[in-house]
């Protein structure tokens, strides 16, 4: 069994599912006693094996189908693994589907002492805890009517207070926070915080790369049923990211940099960087100039996909000029931050940076970068670039080129919280005002 410091040890587990392509061959494979098999193997898990200590929070990460929800029941004892084992030492609490064992008959109070009884709780536990279970849910006169008068957060308040009030010893939660709002998910993490202090142990599966680099001490990576990494949560969630946004952004060598280009500097002629080409990205704009390629650079000169709050970094982009300008002395170039929303967070433009781009030929390929400091709230953005002409003293832009969605990246911060959209760097000054010096007028 487990050592001391031990509470779970998942070690080598793997499962298969039969896959049959009719009905009536599961009903052969049972009167062959397997003599001959009619189905196909799917394995879902292939040898997972990890350790995780009493009073750890880790975090388990992977795309849609890589098989996190599969290994989370297959903890919480819902489900059997094929092969393996998997040795628990304690209570066990799952919120995998909030509010899954509830009756929408009911009402909230009697839904909270038939869910507590669920979960092993007497009657006189559920009365002891009801009004913490109340002021969590936060439903106020809600607890005596109908669940199926709620809304959808509401009946996820009440199943998570009741669940967690269940004091497990080992709470795994499978994306259950996913339709909280904001106010809740602190709330939820907060107790998160309270479980942990006093020894628990939580399992926590989320597309949310912030929540795991600030609050899993470690973190498993799984694709396609395998495990990629295990381990150091920063290495962790860094080689998921890279993962997926190089098969997003189909990372991979520009092969249209041209020998005549003109560049600012040796370090932008560098043909090896790994150009996302964006012949397949949407594009507006009149056709006289086209954005060839792009890519997001550290300050070390390494694509990255993954940025830090407070590091530096290069959105690098290549265009071809494929018509005479019109307008030279109005060219200009822009890029931006754009959130899932549709906003644009941050923008630059070398127009509003008076940034003039001389010399442009019909023909040529150029190479443009735009270097700036990461001050972004975590979360997920594309990179909207875009040539254009400034007209009219700047009150009108007519675009040449503009391509919705050139990159995806991840923005995290594994040691701050950020709460505004953006966190620019401040500086604060303090002095005491001597009496006769204060003044706020009649």
């Amino acid at each position: 069994m487990c050592s001391d410091s031990v509470v779970l040890r998942v070690n080598n587990v793997g499962k298969c599912y039969e896959m049959y392509d009719k009905p009536f061959h599961r009903l052969w494979q049972t009167l062959t006693r397997g003599k001959k098999q009619f189905y196909k193997e799917f394995w879902a898990l292939h040898n997972i094996s990890f350790e995780v200590k009493r009073g750890e929070c880790i975090g388990i990460i992977g795309r849609n189908g890589s098989g996190k929800s599969t290994l989370l029941e297959i903890i919480a004892g819902t489900l059997s693994a094929t092969t393996g084992t998997v040795e628990v030492e304690g209570k066990v609490a799952a919120l995998l589907e909030l509010g899954s064992g509830f009756n929408h008959e009911f009402t909230g109070r009697e839904n909270v002492y038939m869910n507590g009884a669920l979960l092993d709780l007497s009657k006189e536990e559920i009365d002891a805890k009801f009004d913490d279970i109340l002021d969590f849910a936060d439903i106020g006169s809600f607890i005596d009517q109908p669940l199926k008068t709620y809304s959808g957060g509401m009946v996820l308040r009440l199943a998570f207070a009741v669940q967690t009030q269940a004091e497990p010893d080992i709470l795994i939660v499978d994306e259950a926070l996913a339709v909280g709002d904001m106010a809740f998910q602190m709330k939820c993490f907060n107790h998160f915080e309270t479980l942990l202090a006093r020894g628990a142990t939580i399992i926590l599966v989320t597309h949310d790369i912030h929540a795991v680099q600030s609050k899993c001490n470690r973190a498993v990576y799984l694709s396609q049923g395998r495990q990629i990494l295990s381990g150091d949560t920063k290495l962790v969630t860094e080689r998921y990211v890279r993962d997926l946004f190089v098969e997003e952004n189909q990372v991979r060598s520009s092969a249209t940099e041209q020998e005549d280009q003109s560049c600012h500097s040796e370090e932008y002629n560098n043909s090896a960087l790994p150009i996302c080409e964006l012949s397949d990205r949407r594009h507006v704009g009149n056709g006289d100039a086209t954005i060839l390629g792009a890519v997001c650079v550290d300050s070390r000169g390494k694509a990255s996909s993954v940025l830090y709050y407070g590091q530096d970094y290069t959105i690098i982009m290549d265009f071809v000029v494929k018509k005479r300008l019109i307008y030279p002395d109005n060219f200009g170039a822009g890029m931006a931050f754009r959130d899932l929303k549709g906003m644009d967070i941050i923008v630059s433009t070398t127009w509003d940076q008076k940034f003039a781009l001389p010399g442009i030929i019909e023909g040529h390929t150029y190479r443009l970068s735009f270097t700036l400091r990461n001050i972004l709230q975590p979360g997920k953005y594309f990179l909207v670039l875009n040539l254009e002409y400034v007209l009219d003293n700047g009150t009108k832009r007519k675009y040449l080129d503009f391509v919705y969605e050139a990159l995806e990246v991840e923005v995290v911060s594994p040691s701050i919280d950020i709460f505004s959209r953006v966190l620019p760097e401040v500086e604060h000054r303090f002095a005491e005002l001597r009496p006769e010096a204060v003044f706020y007028g009649e």
